[in-house]
Parts: C-alpha cells; sequence; structure tokens
C-alpha cells in the first residue's frame, strides 16, 4: 500500500469546513455547541473521526 492509498481517518477543522462548504469557525462554533459528533483531543490537536462526521451529514447536520 502506497501512501496515496491511505484515506486519513481523523479530520482537521480544516478539512471539515471545506466538505461542509463552511468556515473552519463555524466548524468550532458546531463542536462548542457539542453538535460535531466525533470530537478527539490528542495532546493539543483536536479531530474528528470522519466515520462519525459522513453518519452526521448523512442524517441531515442534526443539530446544525
Amino acid at each position: 500500500m502506497s501512501d496515496d492509498e491511505i484515506t486519513p481517518q481523523l479530520l482537521t477543522a480544516q478539512q471539515i469546513a471545506t466538505l461542509l462548504a463552511i468556515s473552519k469557525r463555524q466548524i468550532w462554533r458546531l463542536a462548542d455547541r457539542g453538535v460535531l459528533p466525533g470530537r478527539i483531543t490528542i495532546g493539543r490537536l483536536t479531530r474528528w473521526r470522519k466515520d462519525l462526521i459522513n453518519k452526521w451529514v448523512a442524517a441531515g447536520c442534526p443539530g446544525a
């Protein structure tokens, strides 16, 4: 398997913002309200589980 075939399973706020076509700041607002699922903190980094974000989007982004 090459590096090109590896799909990230944890997304940054910027990646989610691009996916949803909203601002990065709006992602943090959703996260702070507890609306955005799958938040993981690793040291000072915050990432979101891709599978949970995809399910949330497929459900129509409830709570947003």
